[in-house]
């Protein structure tokens, strides 16, 4: 690959990152074990303590992480209760690295007695944990080495500390990271306030970075250090926290992740890429940006201010050999200048005092400010792109939002990409919506309480400095279907982008990203096997894919047309994966009564009603929602939600993604998403040898035992139901 004229490879395999067990801080269990065997306190109910904080912090470096967790815990009202404390650990972690602190230091005389237990004798604790205290879900814990803290006196107030050091599992550049999180699932209540920080560090530049089970919040210094970030009051996640990231050379630092279930004629793919920038000097590529800004007088106000003072920030971002115009529109279009002008002293200092001396007054002429600011020829090797800010819709000019959208092609002869901003509710998101797709750019939304200037600063920060455009991606002879985007957005130095689909055979496959840039054809290559056989790594690849497809089909139905093939689709997809949408949120509850078509008609019906609203409040919660699904990059059920018409916040407590399986609760029994079909049913009788043997030979069973005993489940070629 490195003799190919104008690229970039990178050789990798990623299939072999598998986690077998979830790993919890400190649990408690009130009782004494001692010879092989538990004995709970009668005296105290289980589960026997809270979280009050928990303070996460790591430090990644070299290969290893250090990771000291700190957790202030509340006991029992009635006093000093003897517990055993568990701690479950990654694997791969360093035994004589582990240290467990307490304030009170409660245990017997000398102290705290702990003990590193390897994941068989782990398993054998857990096993006689499940048994005294009658709960399966602490075997969901199996799989991993633990700490064991015997005797524990816990108090009403305890503070306690883990400490240990791990290798960072590491796959042809692509590294992966495994932290304990509190163990809600097996405390009282969830924790007040949870706080996690991850200082990664490399010798080489990061470039894509994600977790697949929890939503983080992830902010770079500079190319080889950042830090990852978790912060809730009232949290009350589970599992294992799995960081992944790249530290590559390679400009892209592109990286496929595949999937492949057993029995599946296809498989999944991630293709994971950072444009994060680069050790060498970068040439700046010059490009032309349009600020059009609404001025009408439904903007009057602190509104008015946010965005002047978002105009202002961004003109000062501008890159030398920039050029730039401002447009406003009320009922009137005004503009800076009468065309692009260069980015100098003087014309920056002209430009804000144009837009210091604007008035919000008027209504909304959407399509002269379109003209006014697409007007113009495309110049090779300038990227030229619109910032668009709006709060309304059309009330001025072309009032009918259709007619504005069939001119729009013949208004951008310049090639304008326009990146849309709709402020509040009242916007028209139909066609916002519409203005980004038609011009391959992209729309956000800024709620009634969000700061506008500080998403129009981030927004302009990801578009200063361009990478690659006319972007396409190529796979070689292998077969692929269902990729999404179907349309790859233009690259940004700093912007991560997920490309995820399906594929069929097998071996080794080049995965080519190409495009221009300043008129210069690029190209980048990346080498992966794709497997043939049952692959089960990755499996969070599975449920991405299918809820960025259902994002991609709910936005081509709200923006085109109802079609009875893609909400059939939906619905297929919602009901496999347990990915809840605004108009199948009912399959969890009344679908296991419903006929497939009785389903696809009440979700057809649900679509309809909601198409109807192409502005106000519902219609930008439905355009949000859509892009969340197809932007989505974690498999957490704290992303499995959606926002309903009045802005509220909706989940279904009712269903589990764990992994690749879904669960539904029914008649209070968790029964997997897929049907039995000709599976022979196997009743196993809770905590029997049976039982247990299942839980040590099938991760997905063992996994699902975080949801309770009161389980039906395919495992293999047999639909098995756990009796008390």
């Amino acid at each position: 690959m490195k003799g190919m004229k104008g690229t970039a490879a990178a050789a990798l395999v990623v299939g072999a990152l598998l986690v077998l067990g979830s790993a919890d801080a400190a649990v408690f269990f009130a009782g004494k074990y001692e010879d092989g065997k538990f004995v709970p306190d009668k005296d105290v109910k289980n589960p026997c303590f809270g979280i009050r904080y928990s303070t996460i912090s790591t430090r990644i470096a070299g290969g290893r992480a250090v990771t000291k967790i700190e957790e202030h815990i509340t006991g029992p009202a009635t006093g000093r209760v003897q517990t055993i404390c568990l701690v479950a650990l990654p694997k791969g972690v360093s035994p004589d690295s582990v240290k467990f602190t307490a304030k009170e230091a409660g245990g017997l005389e000398g102290g705290l007695h702990t003990k590193f237990l390897t994941v068989d004798e782990a398993r054998k604790v857990y096993e006689a944990i499940a048994k005294g205290v009658g709960s399966a879900r602490v075997l969901s814990l199996a799989g991993t080495p633990a700490l064991l803290v015997s005797h524990f006196m816990l108090s009403l107030n305890d503070e306690v500390t883990v400490e240990f050091s791990q290798p960072v599992k590491e796959s042809g550049g692509l590294f992966e990271y495994e932290c304990p999180m509190p163990a809600t699932g097996f405390a009282i209540g969830p924790v007040a306030r949870l706080t996690l920080n991850a200082v990664v560090r490399s010798k080489k530049p990061l470039r894509g970075m994600f977790s697949p089970t929890h939503e983080t919040t992830i902010e770079r210094k500079g190319l080889y250090e950042a830090s990852v970030r978790v912060a809730a009051d009232n949290w009350s996640g589970a599992g294992t926290l799995r960081l992944l990231y790249v530290a590559d050379d390679e400009p892209l630092g592109l990286r496929v992740l595949t999937h492949r279930a057993e029995g599946e004629s296809e498989g999944y793919f991630m293709v994971l890429g950072n444009p994060t920038g680069s050790v060498r000097k970068e040439k700046v590529i010059e490009k032309d940006v349009l600020f059009v800004l609404d001025t009408s007088g439904s903007m009057r106000g602190e509104k008015m201010e946010q965005a002047r003072s978002a105009i202002e920030y961004c003109l000062k971002e501008l890159n030398p050999g920039d050029r730039f115009n401002v447009v406003t529109f009320g009922t009137e279009v005004k503009s800076f200048r009468d065309g692009l002008t260069a980015k100098t002293a003087k014309n920056l200092k002209a430009a804000g005092d144009f837009v210091d001396e604007i008035v919000a007054v008027g209504r909304t002429n959407i399509s002269g400010a379109l003209a006014n600011g697409l007007a113009g020829k495309p110049q090779k090797g300038r990227p030229r792109i619109m910032i668009f800010l709006t709060d309304g819709t059309p009330t001025a000019g072309e009032l009918v939002p259709e007619n504005i959208i069939k001119s729009l092609a013949k208004m951008n002869e310049s090639k304008t990409r326009i990146f849309v901003m709709g402020m509040g509710n009242d916007v028209n998101a139909h066609l916002l919506d519409r203005l980004a797709e038609d011009t391959d750019g992209s729309s956000e939304y800024v709620g009634p309480e969000e700061e506008i200037d500080i998403k129009v600063a981030a927004l302009y920060n990801r578009l200063s400095h361009p990478v690659l455009t006319g972007v396409q991606v190529a796979f070689g002879e292998l077969m692929t279907n269902s990729v999404y985007p179907k349309k790859v957005p233009a690259l940004f130095r700093g912007s991560q982008f997920i490309i995820t689909g399906r594929y069929r055979g097998s071996g080794t496959h080049a995965v080519t990203i190409s495009g221009t840039l300043a008129g210069e054809e690029k190209k980048y290559i990346c080498a992966a096997e794709f497997p043939g056989k049952a692959a089960p790594a990755n499996d969070y690849v599975a449920p991405l894919w299918a809820a960025r497809k259902i994002g991609y089909l709910l936005q081509e139905i709200r923006l085109h047309g109802e079609k009875k093939e893609l909400i059939e689709e939906v619905v297929r997809l919602s009901k496999k994966f347990g990915i809840v949408t605004e108009y199948t949120v009912f399959i969890a509850t009344a679908g296991r009564d419903m006929s497939v078509g009785e389903i696809a008609a009440e979700a057809t019906k649900r679509v309809g009603v909601a198409r109807r609203e192409k502005s106000g409040q519902w219609a930008v919660q439905q355009a949000m929602n859509d892009a969340a699904l197809q932007q989505r990059a974690t498999a957490a059920p704290t992303a499995n939600v959606y926002v309903d018409r009045r802005g509220r916040v909706v989940k279904a407590d009712n269903i589990r993604q764990i992994g690749r399986r879904v669960l539904y609760l029914r008649n209070g029994r968790w029964e997997d998403g897929e049907t039995a079909g000709d599976r022979k049913v196997r009743k196993v009788k809770l905590f029997s040898e049976e039982y247990f043997k299942l839980v040590r030979e099938n991760a997905d069973f063992r996994n699902a035992q975080s949801v309770g005993a009161n389980l039906s489940i395919n495992v293999g070629k047999e639909r098995i139901e756990v009796e008390k």
